[in-house]
């Protein structure tokens, strides 16, 4: 086309130009509805020189050759595309199993919002009724009371679980042996050793099913996803915020008041699993929390764990109250820990201090969500503080990263082997407690 309009314009040049007896061409076909080109180039060259005219038109054209070449060396491996409806996998075909308190007010809530990611086709509980109530809320959902009927639905993708910590682990190893993936929530189990069992089994499973696309089983742990949390783990174990943490401190105060709805269901008041009740199911929350911000996973470190335990609190079954020392070797690295859910209000505090820093992380009081404060010294320079607030992402996001996993996107974080990891911390204190304090000794395997 340039080189067109090249020509054209030459012819053109090679014209007289008008004569001033003769009226103007502009004026002469001022009324006319159409010229053609050639006929109105005598008005473009009456405006404007030659020369400026044959510039703009050698430099439109050397820039159409160059972008035509810069296109031609342009790989085919590099193009881009712009991510349409069609790229993206289906949602998952989905089964809620169990229909209680934080099914309906947790769960429920982020299926629904993510509808491209998950279709809810059924929601089981022991009574029809709560089943019923919480399928309502979903398109495509149907109410059962009996999980064999549920796991016999076609092209069902996975099941997400809230159960009793007493009931769930009996019914993870049914639903991964069809080859169905499996988001069960924390803890693991009530104890290490069926914790331990359930993921010997899931090995086998995992060793015996010959499909590139193997079950995924997931331990919803909502502390290894929130944002605040992650961006603290960053700041130590990444961006080297405060340098090497050798003292730490967190106060975790929960209160579980005698009309708390969680502690008010039979599971949770008739624990089956001993004296640690509330502990094995609340306290896997900060031991996550810790193994996620504390550089703890050298091959080389163990954990000395001494731990004090009382019960305060006649409306909450055994345990309520801990106070934990723990040491790392041969890191150099210890800390207190002050839990306690026989409270009044709300308290949440870590305190992680380097040698060039300190990392201030904290529950907000006012509104939902953390704060997150560094302040940082490197090299005898003046302090560098940044601070930061956080809203809860955890739920949600743990979620996404699920979905991800069974998708064959990525890889999800809450790894039942994490998830154990989380309970063998929580043991060992409770174990400590109940021996005045003494010490127990978690090896590298268990950190």
């Amino acid at each position: 086309h340039a080189m067109k309009v090249t020509r054209l314009f030459r012819q053109a040049s090679k014209q007289s130009p008008p004569s001033s007896s003769q009226p103007h061409p502009c004026h002469q076909h001022q009324h006319r509805p159409f010229l053609r080109t050639k006929q109105k180039l005598p008005c473009i060259i009456h405006h404007h020189t030659r020369k400026i005219s044959t510039a703009i038109i050698v430099l439109l054209f050397l820039l159409l050759l160059s972008c035509r070449h810069i296109v031609s060396l342009v790989p085919h491996s590099m193009s881009f595309s712009i991510p349409t409806q069609k790229d993206a996998p289906p949602p998952l075909n989905v089964a809620l199993l169990g229909a209680g308190i934080f099914a309906t007010t947790a769960h429920a809530p982020i299926l629904r919002k993510y509808s491209n990611k998950f279709n809810v086709v059924a929601v089981y509980s022991r009574r029809l009724e709560p089943a019923s109530t919480l399928a309502s809320t979903f398109t495509s959902a149907k109410a059962y009371t009996n999980v064999e009927e549920v796991l016999n639905i076609p092209n069902l993708d996975a099941v997400i679980m809230a159960l009793p910590l007493d009931v769930q682990p009996s019914f993870i190893p049914m639903v991964l042996e069809r080859g169905i993936h499996v988001l069960s929530e924390k803890p693991i189990a009530p104890t290490v050793q069926i914790g331990k069992q359930l993921l010997q089994h899931y090995q086998s499973i995992l060793n015996t099913q010959n499909k590139p696309k193997h079950a995924v089983w997931s331990v919803a742990e909502n502390y290894r996803y929130e944002p605040a949390l992650t961006r603290a783990s960053k700041s130590i174990l990444v961006d080297d915020d405060i340098g090497t943490p050798f003292l730490f401190r967190l106060y975790v105060g929960s209160p579980f008041t005698p009309d708390n709805k969680y502690l008010n269901t039979q599971w949770r008041k008739e624990s089956s699993w001993g004296d640690g009740g509330l502990f094995v199911d609340a306290f896997v929350h900060a031991s996550a929390l810790l193994r996620l911000i504390l550089p703890i996973s050298s091959s080389s470190t163990t954990a000395r764990i001494s731990a004090i335990t009382s019960s305060h609190a006649k409306h909450i079954p055994g345990v309520d109250t801990m106070i934990t020392n723990v040491i790392y070797d041969p890191i150099q690295l210890s800390g207190s820990i002050s839990a306690t859910y026989a409270c009044t209000h709300m308290k949440f505090e870590l305190e992680v201090i380097g040698t060039h820093g300190t990392l201030h992380l904290s529950r907000n009081v006012d509104k939902p969500g953390y704060h997150l404060k560094v302040d940082s010294v490197k090299e005898g320079k003046s302090s560098n503080s940044w601070e930061e607030d956080f809203g809860f992402g955890g739920i949600e996001l743990e979620f996404l990263g699920f979905a991800a996993h069974c998708q064959q996107l990525e890889n999800d974080c809450n790894t039942p082997l994490e998830a154990l990891k989380d309970l063998a911390f929580v043991e060992a204190c409770l174990e400590s407690g109940k021996n005045n304090g003494d010490f127990v000794i978690l090896k590298e395997d268990d950190l």
